[in-house]
């Protein structure tokens, strides 16, 4: 009966290592997966920070394409405030916050992406991580199935012997 003991103890301890496997594997699999989540909200992040630093440099450029616009119309001697002259400088001036409004919505459209990104690995890791657990009870159950149907058969065996 001694070397049952020491088979259900072995068992006992396969099952053991095989249930914290499995939640550990579930476990980085979680934490792998929230890193990987934070690297895309930091690229969100840096997406909108360069939109908005693209869309001022843009608008910077604009105005000095403005300035000289105004310069070159006045050293022609037309009047900038009327007519033609006023209407290309309007239209520069339109157009120029039009392409910054572009590429403001283009930064946030890409920020987006790297937003729903990291919302689907978190999703994932949290599904990793429950997925760690059930297997882990899942090896627990099992095993100790395993357990009682070898004692049993041992028995059962070990009775049959003792008859014959």
């Amino acid at each position: 009966m001694s070397w049952l003991m020491v088979a259900v103890g072995v068992a006992a301890v396969g099952t053991s290592i095989s249930a914290y496997s499995a939640v550990a594997a579930g476990q980085n699999a979680k934490e792998t997966a929230d890193y990987n989540a934070k690297v895309q909200q930091n690229s969100a992040l840096d997406a909108e920070q360069r939109g908005a630093q693209a869309a001022m440099e843009h608008q910077d450029k604009v105005r000095r394409l403005i300035g000289t616009q105004i310069a070159d119309t006045a050293s022609n001697g037309m009047m900038t405030n009327t007519g033609a002259s006023l209407n290309i400088l309007t239209d520069t001036a339109g157009f120029g916050k039009l392409d910054a409004l572009k590429l403001l919505n283009n930064a946030g459209r890409q920020a987006q992406g790297y937003n729903d990104q990291a919302g689907l690995l978190k999703v994932q890791g949290d599904n990793a991580s429950t997925a760690g657990s059930l297997n882990g009870s899942a090896a627990v159950l099992g095993g100790v199935s395993s357990g009682i149907s070898g004692f049993y058969s041992t028995k059962a065996a070990i009775a049959m012997g003792n008859q014959g």
